[in-house]
């Protein structure tokens, strides 16, 4: 399969897993759905790349004002993953923190690095304790790193903030080193 990818120009990171649940995909994985089933969802880690923007916050404020455009560019970012459940760990209740301290907006970002195209998922109830195991295994957290980043998330009442924790730290060594 490497080979096949080499001469079609791309680079194929194959890691065969014992679990299929620390399976990637597209930044994404397979997780067990409440209901039965499985759904593919983000990892988490995608709080590394949407607690940030590229362009100057003012761009996102008609009347150009930096605090207004980073609350407008905060309830965009929530806004451009709306099928992620609100208790999907780490994922969901940062981006329930964008959206509840953003200001509405018409502005629409994508979370795709194209702007046009991102996967997503099904929007169903996770199987939380499944998921939180996955996490723990995939980035060697343990239960009380994964709640203590969440309470962390649901004490903001302003923005911009400033967040630091080791769940942050475990996420981005992992999935972007």
């Amino acid at each position: 399969m490497e080979a096949f990818a080499v001469r079609l120009g791309l680079k194929v990171k194959l890691q065969c897993r014992a679990q299929p649940q620390l399976c990637t995909f597209l930044k994404g994985w397979w997780q067990p759905l409440a209901a039965g089933g499985v759904g593919w969802f983000p990892l988490p880690s995608q709080v590394v790349k949407l607690g940030k923007v590229m362009r100057h916050p003012r761009l996102f404020s008609e009347e150009k004002d930096v605090v207004d455009g980073v609350l407008k560019a905060a309830w965009a970012i929530a806004q451009s993953m709306p099928t992620i459940p609100w208790d999907y760990p780490i994922l969901g209740p940062f981006l329930a923190m964008l959206k509840r301290n953003g200001r509405e907006t018409r502005s629409v970002l994508s979370a795709s690095e194209d702007g046009w195209y991102k996967p997503s998922c099904t929007g169903l109830p996770i199987d939380r304790a499944f998921v939180m195991d996955s996490i723990q295994c995939r980035y060697g957290l343990e239960v009380e790193d994964i709640q203590g980043v969440e309470s962390m998330m649901d004490e903001v009442r302003a923005l911009p903030v400033f967040l630091n924790h080791i769940a942050f730290e475990r996420l981005m060594i992992t999935d972007y080193s």
